[in-house]
């Protein structure tokens, strides 16, 4: 018995004296040794697609038609370009009537030896010998016409002459067919006046020396709505006759575009007269 009691007692001795247990360290984790959790993928969401809004457009960002500030001088620089006709008389047989030109009332004239015809003026011509005479009767106006394809932008240059022997009422007008369009007149009291949209008669403020010649040229934009008329004065000057921003056409004719030129001296007792020579139409450009 006391060999057993003397053998615990050992055991505990040697149990005591015995070193602790070393505790086994826990491994240090990094981040990425740390399995991460596999996620199925996700699919991107679908989008509808954005209207885009219509850009917005202020008035004056859209072009504007250039409209000249004054379309009389924008007529007034425009080049002549092809020329119609040419009308100088030196081709033609003296005292009768011009060819190329529709002679109005042609059987009276013929009678009366009136009319529009070929002679050599008592002023010499501008561009040669002969010049186209108007001469009026009591009954008939001395008229001729001459006819061209519509001449929307056009110029017509020529010389007039009226003589202090019988002086007519000289005139030149642009027509459409039967209709007057704007005219000039050259009268007797050595004035020039025109035609306004009513077709009645206004003054020029510009006068005229009587058996002197004078170039005076008339130009026209139908699109616009204006002529306007220019002569060369006695101190070799080009003068308006026209307003400054240019005539309106007859308010029967707005924007036709001129395919006749009329030649025009007023009946009278006894005939009255005037002269015309070098006349030149051109489109204008």
């Amino acid at each position: 018995m006391s060999r057993i009691i003397l053998f615990c007692l050992i055991v505990l001795v040697l149990a005591a004296c015995a070193p602790a247990p070393t505790a086994t360290p826990v491994p240090t984790l990094k981040p990425t040794d740390i399995p991460k959790p596999t996620l199925a993928p996700t699919a991107a969401p679908t989008l509808a697609p954005t209207a885009t809004a219509a850009p917005t457009v202020k008035p004056t960002d859209v072009p504007q038609p250039t409209v000249p500030s004054n379309p009389a001088q924008a007529l007034a620089a425009k080049k002549n370009t092809t020329q119609i006709f040419v009308e100088s008389a030196e081709n033609g047989i003296v005292d009768e009537f011009p060819a190329d030109w529709n002679i109005i009332e042609k059987d009276t004239h013929s009678a009366q030896k009136s009319g529009v015809r070929v002679v050599e003026p008592p002023v010499k011509a501008p561009d040669g010998k002969l010049a186209l005479k108007l001469f009026s009767n009591p009954t008939v106006d001395a008229q001729a016409n001459r006819d061209f394809a519509d001449l929307p932008q056009g110029r017509l240059i020529f010389n007039g002459m009226v003589p202090s022997a019988n002086p007519g009422f000289l005139g030149v007008e642009l027509r459409n067919g039967g209709k007057r369009i704007f005219s000039i007149e050259m009268h007797p009291e050595a004035k020039f006046r025109w035609r306004d949209e009513s077709g009645n008669l206004q003054e020029s403020n510009v006068q005229y020396t009587l058996d002197k010649w004078y170039q005076v040229t008339l130009e026209w934009d139908a699109t616009a709505n204006i002529w306007q008329a220019w002569v060369v004065d006695d101190a070799g000057k080009l003068v308006r006759l026209t307003p400054e921003k240019g005539a309106q056409f007859a308010k029967e004719t707005p924007g036709a575009s001129p395919n006749r030129v009329q030649l025009r001296l007023n009946r009278a007792t006894p005939g009255k007269v005037g002269y015309l020579d070098n006349l030149r139409l051109f489109k204008i450009e």
